[in-house]
């Protein structure tokens, strides 16, 4: 009989056993917990829980988010739209509770992953975050527009303000790209917005410095305005940081004198120079109590370096090199096994009206983050350059210290310049993913960067040129600095670096945690801390160059001096042995960590047991081990999932050692397995990073492993030789490990021209008995490519066709693309067919560099056909769903050069008007800024107006107008854009376009110009009379033109005859006759001297003038309108219809069309 005490030790080791056996497949059914729903700055949250991970598919269709899951969901799914008020209308859940739909409220992104067993799901574009409640003040009336937004552009916008050396700057949070304009007249700054939105200026009224006054803010028909005044001498500068605006009010120098008004109203409209603008460093937020109780603010704004707060002003380090204050609590370092942490276990989400226990919030932020750094890393890595080289460089010997702190990538030199962070992001494309400067103090420089996962800098020196090289390399330096405490020196206990050449000791405040930490850079090529060191008081993490010391305690100083440097505190540091930190480099421990690849071993084969059953040995195994070895026991398990063929159910082990057992993490059994783990997830990026582990150095399966990773990354070429050298190690490999493997490799030697290599490895890949449909199609594919490459080209277009045939998508879609491209070459196909063959492989396969390489490829070949609206659709969606791919601003830049081709080089001149503005119009955003750009607008306003279309001309103006142009240069737009309202007949638009772009002083040409089309306007508008007391004392041929026509349209006939008089010249001597202007004017006279009554002046008229007209086919006319009758009296009806054919009435409107048919539209001033 069993004793109770015995019962009850055998329930707790299956209870055990039963939760270790939730790692692997046949879990019990998933129930539902809950459903947060978090409004957030910019973006609204839903997290689905339930006590295990579920399954999941989530997409937006028809303006509705639609999830669907393999499991029920929580009944609070009710409650979403209560708390995502601005994100979603209306939920609906299925019948069996597994399906929701969503009706949305606007146009929104998608981002989805998972967090430990929920799935997160972010609507990214909502609205700002509101504004703190001010405290009650009288506020200026909105107007009615103001207190009602629309529902489409919900508000109010955040505005937020931060003072920076030199400058002001205001930060406006829209949540989307909107337009803008910015105005400045004399100290008054105006900015425009194309979206209808109020604008919160609470935050901002009582933090921005004296000087700056009338801060208003209304909201127009379609746009938002700010206006304020500044202190008399500074200049506004405004741009945008994502859908931000930034309004930086550069100030004057103290003690400068502020140019008069009278200079400054002269060159309101004149942009100032902008030579050495003063360059922003964006920081990252402040940690603090404000940033706690916003606990996924930066989980993922943050992952691409921080913009949130770029109107705070940055923290200045203190001059001496010691802390002088208690730092913050430093949130604890990254693991030295970066990609362990990247792996680490999962967490919640967190709902913003449910009460959290103290320091919850920080660590879901955390978890947060945590997640979407791991998405971001198991999607990276295809397609990047092996290496990008930033450069630095100096007049003076310079010294550098480079680091990776809280995500990013430090770079420290203990001089100072202005770093050109353009340049920097341009040589870093496809790894760089920001970059910013940090002001660290007068005599240092900062710079801080994210790069793609898994790239670390190696440094080399070309004279006084520092440069950084990233690549798929462990951060560590070429020469570690020996780090040596001394416990009797004479200032006391103390650390001493025996480093020569050392720098200026540069202390640096973390913008993201808070502390405060210790830099110096060295000269010394390649000199840095390896591994980390740690000690009561301080910390010394690796670092590529230089040291770093990251105090524990306010005592701490650190000096440098010719004979090395040392790190000190008041009355001695306190020192004691490390804990275990370089556990890396011993030798591995006993049992399970000596093997590092075993792939048959572990497979644990045996004729009498299945694999349930050695899968319960060893999940027992790990329930009844001793603590000690519980490490190794999974370790086993881990490697059984493995070998067959379970690599996430390996990869979950994996993470379990990872946050359990630390001690193993940097062995080669655990980097070996989960290296190779990850590679058969195709994380290849990871699997690089725990391959190259220094425990696995000399390990040639290691290295094999290894080159296959890095060959999908991209250049798989560079990796045959590595491959052949190594390729043995297939031999021993069951056939679901070997055949992938062999199969990549083949690839590898195929693009290095290795056929022999290439060979072997295909018949390493071929096994009948175990080759999947997949395996069959790679195969044949993969014969197509190294047929062809020997020149074999039927037989690789015959195998090719196999692979189209075959079952796997991704190959035929590659099997049809390269037959194509070798027809072609071949002149089988012409481009038309090659092109018709491209496009239908548009949805064959997506995503990758197949679908990369195929949207190039047809834009390419569009341009060559002068397709330009189809390549420039193309690229558009190359360039946006792989911003992140090397390249991607290349074909940016060559969208530019077609839009430049076209509107600047006349290429659209061969398309009809209507396509040429419509492709216009569709491509806007490529307008380039500047003159370039509003020459390219004058040329198509041009072309419209010379072909009538009048509508869509006004309209280009219009936005130039709004968007682009101010002074004089607005004001000479503005008088076309009347002209071309006059002609489409609307003359009220006309009188307002010429309101809106008035500027003074003008030139007398301009300015008469513009008074005779606002003349025109008001005459037009049924104001006669203003329009002649505008006229008056006017000289100007047009303005009498403009006289007459507006006599003659109020048939005031005498009033128009005597305008007329003054146009046309007395009769020329010797019989010359009259220009035909001149003699259409004269036959106007004579109508309206007729129409008048009259008669003397009719007489009159004709004895001066009937003889100049003798000959000419103006004389029947002319005779005809000044004949006198036999009675005496003109009998104005017997002749009122041949004055009707001869009324050619020349009027001012008249002259410009006749003007435009010759010139352009921009010609007339």
């Amino acid at each position: 009989m069993t004793s109770p005490v015995l019962r009850a030790l055998l329930l707790l080791v299956l209870l055990v056993a039963g939760v270790v056996a939730g790692l692997g497949p046949g879990s019990a059914p998933a129930r539902a917990a809950d459903v947060i729903a978090t409004p957030n700055d910019g973006y609204g949250r839903m997290v689905f829980r339930w006590d295990v991970p579920v399954r999941y598919t989530v997409e937006i269709r028809g303006g509705s988010l639609v999830a669907a899951f393999d499991a029920p969901v929580p009944a609070d799914v009710a409650l979403v739209p209560g708390r995502l008020d601005a994100y979603v209308d209306t939920v609906q859940v299925s019948g069996d509770r597994r399906t929701v739909t969503m009706l949305l409220k606007d146009d929104f992104t998608l981002r989805v992953f998972t967090l430990g067993s929920g799935v997160v799901i972010d609507l990214v574009g909502g609205p700002a975050a509101p504004p703190p409640a001010p405290t009650p003040a009288p506020a200026p009336a909105e107007s009615p527009a103001a207190a009602a937004p629309t529902a489409a552009a919900p508000g109010p916008i955040r505005v937020r303000t931060g003072s920076h050396d030199g400058f002001q700057r205001i930060v406006f949070d829209w949540p989307r790209s909107v337009d803008y304009a910015v105005d400045s007249e004399g100290d008054r700054v105006t900015v425009r917005f194309d979206r209808a939105v109020p604008l919160s200026l609470d935050r901002i009224r009582g933090d921005l410095p004296e000087g700056f006054t009338d801060l208003t803010t209304a909201v127009e028909d379609d746009a938002s305005v700010f206006a304020m005044r500044i202190p008399p001498g500074a200049s506004p500068r405004a741009f945008t940081a994502g859908p931000k605006v930034v309004l930086d009010v550069t100030l004057p120098p103290p003690g400068a004198t502020p140019p008069q008004p009278a200079e400054t109203a002269a060159g309101a409209d004149e942009p100032e120079p902008a030579a050495e603008p003063a360059p922003v460093a964006p920081i990252a937020p402040r940690t603090g109590a404000a940033d706690a109780a916003r606990p996924d603010a930066g989980a993922v704004e943050g992952a691409e370096g921080p913009v949130e707060d770029a109107a705070d002003a940055p923290l200045a380090a203190p001059v001496p090199a010691s802390v002088a204050a208690p730092p913050a609590e430093p949130t604890p370092d990254a693991p030295a096994d970066a990609s362990a942490d990247a792996d680490a276990g999962a967490g919640v989400g967190t709902d913003r009206g449910a009460a959290l226990s103290p320091g919850a919030e920080a660590a879901i932020a955390e978890r947060l983050a945590e997640a979407v750094r791991n998405t971001d890393e198991a999607g990276a890595g295809d397609g990047r350059p092996a290496v990008v080289s930033l450069g630095f460089s100096w007049d003076k010997p310079t010294a550098a210290a480079v680091f990776r702190r809280a995500g990013y990538l430090w770079v420290v030199f203990d001089r100072f310049q202005e770093v050109d962070l353009d340049l920097l992001r341009r040589a870093g494309a496809g790894v760089v993913r920001s970059v910013e400067q940090v002001r660290v103090g007068p005599d240092s420089t900062l710079v801080r960067l994210t790069t793609a996962p898994g790239f670390n800098p190696s440094l080399r020196r070309d004279g006084l040129l520092w440069v950084v090289d990233l690549m798929q390399r462990p951060l560590r330096p070429e020469r570690p600095v020996a780090v040596q405490p001394q416990v009797n020196s004479p200032v006391g206990a103390r650390l001493l670096l025996p480093v020569v050449e050392g720098g200026r000791v540069v202390p640096v405040r973390d913008p993201e945690r808070g502390d405060q930490f210790f830099v110096l850079p060295l000269i010394q090529l390649g000199h840095g801390v390896y591994p980390e060191r740690r000690f009561p008081e301080v910390t010394l993490p690796v670092t590529a160059q230089g040291v770093v010391v990251v105090p524990h305690s306010d005592r701490i100083e650190m000096r440098s001096s010719r004979s090395g440097a040392e790190v000190t505190a008041e009355g001695g540091l306190i020192l004691s042995p490390e804990s275990g930190r370089l556990e890396t480099l011993a030798t591995l421990g006993q049992g399970a960590l000596k093997a590092v690849f075993d792939i048959p071993g572990w497979r644990r084969d045996s004729g009498d047991r299945d694999f349930q059953a050695v899968l319960n040995d060893l999940r027992y195994a790990v329930a009844m081990a001793p603590e000690s070895q519980r490490g190794e026991a999974r370790l086993e398990l881990a490697r059984f999932y493995f070998a067959n063929g379970y690599a996430p159910e390996a990869l979950g082990v994996l993470r379990a050692i990872a946050a359990d057992h630390t001690e193993m993490v940097n062995t080669a059994a655990f980097r070996a397995l989960r290296g190779a783990t990850r590679f058969l997830m195709h994380r290849d990026g990871q699997a690089v990073d725990d391959l190259s582990h220094p425990s696995l150095a000399d390990v040639d399966e290691a290295a094999f492993w290894r080159a296959a990773a890095q060959s999908r990354l991209g250049q798989a070429g560079l990796q045959a030789a590595v491959l052949e050298a190594t390729g043995a190690v297939l031999e021993n490999y069951p056939p679901d490990v070997r055949i992938p493997l062999a199969l990549v490799a083949a690839d590898a030697t195929i693009e290095a021209g290795d056929d022999l290599a290439a060979n072997t490895f295909l018949e390493s890949a071929r096994d009948p008995e175990f080759n999947t449909t997949h395996d069959e199609a790679a195969i044949q594919y993969l014969e197509g490519k190294l047929l062809a490459s020997t020149g074999a080209f039927e037989a690789a277009i015959a195998a090719w066709r196999e692979a189209e045939a075959g079952y796997s998508r991704r190959h035929a879609a590659l099997a049809t693309r390269d037959r194509l491209d070798l027809e072609h070459r071949l002149d089988l196909i012409d481009t038309d067919a090659l092109i018709q063959g491209l496009e239908g492989l548009r949805f064959a396969w997506r995503g990758g560099d197949f679908e990369y390489s195929l949207l190039k490829d047809l834009g390419a070949l569009y341009l060559e056909q002068q397709r330009y609206g189809d390549a420039l659709r193309t690229l558009r969606l190359a360039a946006s769903y792989f911003q992140e791919r090397p390249g991607a601003e290349e074909l940016t830049e060559t969208m530019r050069a077609v839009f430049d081709t076209l509107f600047l080089e006349g290429a659209a001149n061969d398309m009809a008007p209507l396509k040429a503005i419509a492709l216009f119009d569709e491509f806007r955003e490529l307008t380039p800024t500047g003159d370039k750009g509003d020459e390219m607008i004058r040329r198509l306003a041009d072309r419209l107006v010379a072909v009538d279309l009048l509508d869509p001309a006004a309209a280009l103006l219009e936005r130039q107008i709004r968007y682009r142009l101010k002074g004089l240069d607005r004001t000479k737009v503005g008088a076309r854009l009347a002209l071309v309202y006059l002609l489409n007949r609307q003359p009220q638009n006309a009188l307002d376009a010429l309101q809106k772009t008035r500027f003074a002083p003008l030139p007398e040409r301009l300015e008469r110009q513009r008074r005779h089309l606002r003349a025109r306007g008001l005459a037009d508008t049924g104001d006669a009379a203003a329009a002649i007391a505008l006229l008056e004392n006017d000289p100007s041929e047009d303005a009498r033109v403009l006289r007459a026509e507006i006599h003659w349209r109020d048939q005031n006939w005498a009033e128009a005859a005597r305008a007329l008089a003054e146009l046309v010249p007395s009769p020329p001597p010797d019989g010359e006759g009259l220009a035909e202007k001149d003699a259409f004017r004269l036959i106007d006279w004579a109508t309206a001297l007729t129409l008048a009554g009259d008669e003397t002046g009719v007489s009159l008229l004709r004895q001066r003038y009937l003889e100049t007209l003798d000959g000419t086919p103006f004389q029947d006319a002319f005779d005809l309108v000044t004949a006198t009758p036999e009675s005496g009296v003109i009998d104005i009806a017997s002749v009122g219809g041949k004055i009707r054919q001869a009324e050619k009435f020349r009027s001012y409107l008249t002259a410009y069309r006749d003007k435009l048919r010759e010139e352009r539209l921009s010609a007339i001033n």
